[in-house]
């Protein structure tokens, strides 16, 4: 089956899909108005496009023996193109981050007093360590002295991934804000590994 359109006086007033236009041929023309005219549609079908940086515009032509559909890719705004993907790093970026820690605030000033407590017991172990106390009463170390050494191996390995992410962040809106086209501005974005 094909695709046709209906046409009187010029316009568009319906489409039909047949097997074989003669099917309607006994009906055309018969107030003898010119028309309807029956013509087959050629559409392409919508193009490759990225919507994250471009939109498509849809135009539809009546010609002497068809009417074509023809789509035309235009590049979205190059601000509002630059807002959206330096939000999407940003939310990438926390993503990233919660892969590797609990959310919360509450959660993030308790790993940085326990990495500080762990610190401070290193240069010197005489003092009150309640957070290395509270991994050693749950279980989680057998001594203070185990829960500083997994409290630091813990916070050294998230500064590694955490000063990766943050360089690539930042990397990728700097790109982004710099780029003077929207496919520039995408380019960057996927190059600092936020794409897709």
């Amino acid at each position: 089956m094909a695709k046709y359109a209906l046409i009187r006086a010029g316009q568009i007033v319906g489409y039909r899909e047949l097997e074989n236009p003669k099917e309607i041929a006994h009906k055309i023309d018969k107030r003898g108005d010119g028309g309807p005219f029956i013509r087959l549609v050629v559409d392409p079908g919508k193009p490759d496009f990225n919507p994250a940086i471009e939109s498509v515009t849809k135009e539809t032509v009546v010609k002497e023996k068809t009417v074509e559909v023809i789509y035309t890719v235009v590049p979205r705004d190059l601000d509002a193109v630059k807002s959206e993907l330096i939000a999407s790093i940003d939310k990438k970026a926390e993503r990233e981050r919660l892969a590797h820690i609990t959310p919360g605030a509450g959660q993030a000033l308790e790993y940085a007093y326990a990495a500080n407590e762990a610190r401070a017991f290193q240069s010197d172990p005489n003092g009150d360590f309640p957070l290395l106390q509270a991994s050693v009463d749950a279980g989680e170390a057998k001594s203070i002295t185990e829960a500083a050494d997994l409290v630091l191996a813990r916070n050294a390995a998230w500064t590694k991934m955490g000063a990766d992410i943050r360089r690539r962040r930042l990397a990728g809106k700097r790109g982004v804000n710099g780029a003077t086209d929207v496919r520039l501005a995408y380019d960057a974005y996927v190059a600092h590994g936020w794409g897709g």
